[in-house]
């Protein structure tokens, strides 16, 4: 498996073990259901990127290692769901090693979230995540 499908299906496999409550609303008032929303697309997708030769890295000026490479999760949902139990307890630095290289997902801290209007709503949340990866040799 490549690098780069082996950096998107670990990020896939993070946000599909998330935690998603559902919400519901009776007149203003938000209300946590309890109940578990699994999201229903992942895509996560590389957008841009940098090559280093530095030695800090392990790279040499024959063997680059990749720096400030940023993925784009997004995530839908066919309803309205609570993301702050994922973004602040469940979403975590990823590391791990493919190939002799050690690579390492940061979420960024950049996050986008869109609520479906309330009445008559025919979608749900759909929430953007940043990630930032970087390679060691």
């Amino acid at each position: 498996m490549s690098l780069r499908t082996t950096i998107q299906n670990k990020v896939v496999e993070l946000v599909e073990s998330g935690t998603f409550p559902a919400v519901t609303y009776v007149g203003n008032t938000a209300t946590d259901t309890g109940v578990l929303e699994a999201p229903k697309s992942i895509i996560c997708n590389e957008i841009s990127g940098g090559l280093t030769d530095k030695a800090k890295t392990g790279a040499t000026a024959f063997k680059y290692s990749l720096t400030g490479w940023r993925f784009e999760c997004v995530v839908d949902f066919s309803k309205e769901v609570d993301t702050s139990t994922f973004l602040l307890g469940e979403l975590k630095n990823l590391n791990f090693n493919v190939d002799d290289m050690l690579v390492s997902i940061t979420p960024t801290g950049d996050f986008n979230v869109t609520h479906p209007p309330r009445q008559g709503s025919h979608n749900g949340t759909k929430l953007t995540i940043g990630l930032t990866v970087n390679t060691r040799r």
